[in-house]
């Protein structure tokens, strides 16, 4: 954990006096005693902190069966307010928003993330705001700080300023899509043929990018190309629901990365990667908070690119693919009218994969952050109690899902290589341009 100025000068300090050739008194001993203790406490109670509003957020999430561009819009959100409150502090990282008031004197980083988090979390989840006070109330009693404290009302200033920034962001705009009848092009799908989900997604406003140009993936393969035969011939075996391939691992696979609505979906698996990581290495609270809306930083803006792909080039899923094959010539021979894949295909187009995005950003995003891909780590899943995958490497965790969506029947394979291109893409610019050292 990263101590204060305050606790550097007074570690500093007793180091130098083990290092004389004298005995440290009782009295300076119990002083250390108390201090570590308290060191330790605060480092604790920040770090819990954190927790409880991430878990809170994603536990919201599941509970309102949010989109995964929705969660890891809010997710972000939550993030960066939390980074922007520890960060006043010391000011050792470019700040993300734009605001001239000052810290208050004797500013306390556990107050501020209070004041932030709970002003946040009622706006953006107004149905759980019975559940965010609980915590509010929680982490006053827990830091020993009176609720509305001159740090508290500072971080409630910059969740006005960071709502403000977001507050038309595009994300609540509401557009009417009409599903394509050309064959190749995406429409309803079975079971359900559910409607067109955040056709107004790709208008949402970037929180780092400026221009979606750079980082727009090219067309998908034309269905005459041996390319797009290979896929859909790939997918109609492995991904169907009787498959003659498909492990009994794989098909398990595929059912825990599915991330519908209710789970954890891909975002909120990648914030608890993160968490576990965190924790593991020891991070300290402002590096940790700085992981967290790096991390969500990139899944956002992945997510924006990967819709705008999705309603730009409007492919049509597998499900269609495999069943209507006989409208072109090069894949008549794969027709089958009554095929089924082993997911319920997601209600929006094929190319790029959602999950691919994410997962492309996020895997990047750890191993610039951690300075390397070689790091061990396990996840679960709410929908397969007992179950658990362990990888050592970020990259092989997000070609995992990736992976996962061929299995299920829901994507091609050059959709989700094109996906984690698309998302390591966005991390890269993000890092190397956002919340830098001073």
């Amino acid at each position: 954990m990263q101590p204060s100025q305050l606790d550097t000068n007074f570690l500093g300090f007793f180091l130098q006096v083990l290092s004389l050739s004298v005995t440290p008194t009782k009295s300076f001993m119990n002083l250390l005693r108390h201090f570590l203790l308290f060191f330790c406490f605060s480092s604790f109670v920040l770090g819990e902190s954190l927790d409880l509003w991430r878990t809170a957020f994603i536990k919201a999430a599941r509970s309102e069966a949010l989109a995964p561009n929705l969660v890891v819009r809010n997710l972000t959100i939550l993030s960066i307010g939390s980074f922007e409150c520890i960060n006043s502090k010391e000011k050792i990282y470019r700040s993300y928003l734009d605001h001239n008031f000052s810290t208050p004197a004797d500013y306390d980083e556990i107050s501020a993330l209070r004041g932030c988090n709970l002003a946040l979390s009622t706006f953006l989840h107004p149905s759980r705001k019975s559940s965010f006070v609980k915590i509010a109330h929680i982490d006053s009693l827990k830091s020993g700080k009176i609720a509305h404290n001159p740090s508290f009302l500072y971080g409630q200033k910059i969740a006005q300023v960071l709502l403000a920034e977001r507050i038309d962001d595009g994300s609540t705009t509401k557009i009417t899509y009409i599903p394509k009848i050309d064959p190749g092009q995406w429409r309803r799908t079975p079971p359900f043929f559910r409607p067109p989900e955040q056709p107004h997604w790709p208008n949402v406003k970037f929180f780092c990018l400026a221009s979606i140009k750079p980082f727009l993936p090219p067309p998908p393969p034309e269905p005459e190309s041996m390319q797009y035969v290979n896929a859909v011939k790939e997918v109609k075996i492995w991904g169907a629901k009787q498959s003659p391939l498909r492990t009994k691992l794989q098909t398990k696979i595929a059912e825990f990365w599915k991330g519908f609505s209710y789970t954890s979906t891909p975002p909120g698996h990648w914030n608890e990667i993160a968490h576990s990581l965190a924790r593991l290495k020891n991070l300290s609270i402002l590096e940790e908070s700085r992981l967290f809306a790096l991390l969500n930083l990139s899944m956002a803006d992945a997510g924006i690119v990967a819709w705008e792909s999705k309603y730009h080039y409007h492919l049509w899923r597998p499900i269609h693919a495999i069943r209507h094959a006989g409208q072109f010539p090069a894949t008549k021979h794969l027709i089958d009218p009554n095929w089924e894949p082993l997911l319920e295909t997601p209600p929006h187009p094929e190319y790029i994969s959602g999950h691919g995005a994410y997962s492309g950003a996020a895997s990047l995003m750890m191993e610039l952050f951690f300075e390397t891909d070689q790091v061990e780590f396990s996840v679960s899943a709410p929908n397969l109690p007992g179950f658990t995958r362990s990888f050592d490497s970020f990259q092989k965790c997000a070609q995992e899902i990736c992976d996962s969506r061929l299995f299920g029947g829901i994507h091609y394979s050059f959709s989700n290589k094109k996906a984690l291109q698309v998302g390591r893409k966005i991390a890269q610019f993000i890092y190397s341009t956002t919340l830098k050292p001073l």
